[in-house]
């Protein structure tokens, strides 16, 4: 005969079963993010216990995947993470990127024996983004305690703009080079063919010409080649 309390539990854990889709699908969002249990000290391949937010890399951008370590729980160490599923539940992790938060919170505990082998585990780790540009809010919340830590996701730098187009024009058996002389991070460069390995820079006979630099070549029987490059 099945007691009151064995149903309870069975449908206490059915509706677990029920619930964590749920909120799965509440939460999800199209950035990847991923959290478990800590393992640390036991084996002697685990991390130390917790004390505060690591990001890896330290400043990330926004085409980065950003793994973190962050203590949970008011840093309890357990047994194993079947232990601390069943004590403070299974960790599950969501971003919110109207709001610029990245929450770690815990599941209703599991039901059943704890596996008797010890894999000490405190805290939680995992990874999560890429995420846009902004300052960012990490928090783990549990039953009793909220943990909040703040980081900032930076843009990658711009691209510098592409060199200005090379003008030329031939006199005589003259050939000029003309380009803006705004374009200070560019210089002109010359090569006897197009090989990658060929080009040098020009180093004398440029002068500046109200808003423009001039190059000034005799024309010979030689091919040459010239090009702006983006220093």
């Amino acid at each position: 005969m099945r007691s009151e309390n064995d149903i309870e539990v069975k449908l206490l854990a059915a509706l677990r079963l029920v619930c964590v889709p749920i909120l799965l699908a509440l939460t999800s969002s199209a950035l990847a993010a991923e959290v478990e249990w800590h393992t640390i000290g036991n084996p002697t391949a685990g991390l130390p216990v917790p004390t505060n937010l690591v990001l890896t890399p330290a400043n990330p951008s926004t085409n980065t995947f950003i793994s973190f370590v962050a203590p949970a729980n008011d840093d309890a160490v357990y047994f194993n993470s079947v232990e601390a599923g069943s004590i403070a539940g299974d960790p599950l992790i969501s971003v919110d990127p109207t709001h610029e938060v990245v929450s770690v919170a815990f599941t209703p505990p599991t039901y059943g024996p704890v596996p008797l082998f010890v894999m000490l585990v405190s805290g939680v780790d995992g990874f999560f983004g890429p995420l846009a540009a902004g300052n960012w809010t990490f928090q783990v919340v549990g039953n009793s305690f909220t943990k909040s830590y703040t980081f900032t996701v930076a843009a990658p730098p711009s691209p510098p703009p592409p060199p200005p187009p090379v003008r030329i024009a031939m006199s005589s058996n003259q050939v000029a080079l003309s380009w803006p002389a705004s374009a200070t991070n560019c210089v002109l460069q010359i090569s006897p063919d197009l090989s990658p390995g060929g080009w040098s820079n020009v180093t004398s006979g440029i002068c500046t010409n109200g808003s423009n630099c001039v190059f000034a070549s005799s024309a010979g029987n030689q091919a040459a080649f010239f090009r702006l490059q983006t220093q």
